[in-house]
């Protein structure tokens, strides 16, 4: 395979995977989020609730 295929091989990967882990991190986040957020107030009404 030539260079240049290698080169966009190795970028597509990264912007593949790099924007994968960055929604999976901000998914994390706000799961965390919540779950303190309903550990500190257990009386706030949740979606389930609504």
């Amino acid at each position: 395979m030539p260079l240049s295929a290698w080169l966009m091989l190795v970028f597509g990967c990264t912007i593949l995977y790099g924007g994968l882990a960055w929604c999976i991190g901000i998914a994390v986040r706000q799961r965390d989020r919540n779950a303190n957020a309903s550990a500190e107030s257990p009386t706030a009404a949740g979606p389930e609730d609504r």
